[in-house]
């Protein structure tokens, strides 16, 4: 069985949050998550190049956090031997995207935890929209920000193209379209707006056998949906021009 990660992933903070200068935040959120990385990076604002200082008994990633100083982005990653795209964890935000992402093995980052750090995450920053997904590890680094791998169908890799797309410019995720129907979807009010046939998407979700829709705070929910329905609610949602993906 190839690795899979499990990760969520959330787009268009409300906030202009500033990590950096809530480093015991960070600590928490990796606490939550129960990754290890072994590699920690943080980028000024339109930085290319990462200062990685070396995590050691000596210095423990969490003084490390603390003494990271202003930094635009942070990336926290578990690799394995030196191939930097075989991960088993990786954790990320970067602050003039407002962007973040948390990505672990699938066995050991359930729907439920995920759920749960959203629920974390939530306590700093209002997403706009987000999901979780099961990926290959370098799949998991590249798809949720709009770039295709070399070895996705023709078909996956429009989907992806679709979704950086939006991210980068129509922004159709923050006006109510989902990018597609995963297994945990987090949504704004505009989503739930949205019109299935005569039905709001939060009416039709609670009128029928559609999933679970659930509050994580004022403004940001979580449609959780079983594997065996989400072709079923895909093929409904893609009809009602309520997906930005475009196949």
């Amino acid at each position: 069985m190839p690795k899979l990660l499990r990760y969520l992933v959330v787009y268009d903070l409300v906030e202009d949050y500033d990590l950096s200068a809530d480093p015991q935040f960070l600590i928490e959120l990796l606490k939550q998550s129960e990754a290890k990385p072994n590699k920690i990076g943080f980028a000024a604002y339109q930085q290319t190049k990462s200062k990685s200082p070396r995590i050691s008994k000596k210095h423990p990633i969490e003084e490390l956090i603390i003494e990271s100083g202003a930094y635009d982005r942070v990336s926290l990653d578990e690799i394995v031997g030196e191939n930097y795209l075989n991960i088993d964890s990786h954790i990320a935000y970067q602050r003039s995207r407002r962007e973040y992402i948390v990505a672990l093995n699938e066995a050991e980052f359930s729907i439920d935890k995920a759920l749960d750090h959203l629920n974390l995450l939530c306590q700093r920053v209002t997403p706009r929209y987000g999901f979780v997904n099961v990926e290959r590890p370098q799949d998991a680094l590249y798809h949720p920000f709009g770039t295709a791998s070399a070895a996705a169908d023709p078909i996956t890799a429009k989907r992806i193209s679709d979704l950086g797309y939006s991210r980068r410019t129509t922004k159709e995720h923050r006006s109510g379209k989902l990018h597609d129907v995963y297994p945990l979807n987090v949504l704004n009010h505009a989503h739930l707006e949205r019109l299935i046939g005569s039905f709001s998407l939060k009416e039709w979700i609670r009128a029928g056998d559609h999933g679970e829709l659930r509050v994580v705070k004022e403004g940001v929910y979580a449609w959780l949906i079983p594997g065996d329905k989400r072709a079923g609610i895909r093929d409904v949602l893609f009809k009602a021009g309520a997906l930005f993906a475009s196949i």
